[in-house]
């Protein structure tokens, strides 16, 4: 079954397929996949989570909510709306020139909400349950050269968290990886949730401060070469 909420209809997204057809029953429960996608504009953000076994089955079990035994379309969307509304609640983002500079922050808006794809809510197909949220961030990589992303969004039972960086392609990555300030470039890496510090999972990228416009600067010094030319101009005739 395949629900695709109210944003969105569609297939499950294939990095999920993959996932599922590369682990019978996800680690410790459950895993996240976050796929940062640099290359696109504005960039993007999917976010899956896959979950299985006894973890598949309370997901299913809160989701039914006249308790027949299914989990019917509109209770699936149901379930998805709460996730999505906890899902922009805990994700933050910040970008400007720099990581090690000042970063403007803010937090993620329903309408940033670009898909939804879930699949696994009857308990006669598959034993995973999936979801997948693409994110339309507000950042485009030839404005900033720099993009933090702190992430407090929990889920019951997913136990290691993927990351995989997608490098803008216009622009080389000059650092990646794991926290506010990562010294190397690391496209992919993962978390251990029970081993990971307390607090967001921080995930950074830079690629370079952009280079600024200068056309505004030009504007301004013919507006005032005419300017003066014409205040010139009338001069001669005062």
């Amino acid at each position: 079954m395949n629900s695709g909420a109210r944003w969105a209809p569609g297939a499950l997204l294939l990095a999920w397929t993959a996932l599922a057809a590369a682990h019978e029953t996800p680690a410790s429960g459950g895993e996240r996949k976050l796929v940062l996608e640099l290359d696109r504009s504005p960039v993007r953000m999917v976010y899956g989570l896959c979950v299985a076994g006894a973890a598949a089955e309370r997901v299913r079990a809160a989701a039914d909510r006249d308790a027949n035994g299914e989990v019917s379309a509109s209770e699936a969307n149901l379930a998805l709306d709460q996730r999505a509304s906890e899902l922009i609640e805990r994700v933050r983002i910040c970008s400007g020139d720099g990581l090690d500079g000042e970063l403007t922050c803010t937090k993620l808006q329903r309408r940033d909400v670009e898909r939804v794809d879930s699949d696994g809510w009857s308990r006669a197909g598959s034993p995973h349950l999936h979801f997948a949220w693409t994110l339309r961030l507000p950042v485009s990589v030839d404005r900033v050269g720099a993009l933090r992303i702190e992430d407090d969004f929990t889920f019951p039972d997913v136990g290691i968290s993927t990351v995989e960086i997608e490098p803008p392609g216009a622009h080389a990555l000059i650092a990646a990886g794991a926290g506010a300030l990562p010294r190397s470039v690391a496209r992919q890496f993962n978390w251990i949730e029970t081993a990971r510090e307390p607090g967001p999972r921080v995930i950074a990228a830079a690629w370079g401060a952009p280079q600024r416009s200068r056309s505004w600067i030009l504007i301004v010094l013919l507006v005032l070469l005419i300017a003066g030319a014409w205040l010139r101009f009338k001069g001669r005739f005062a």
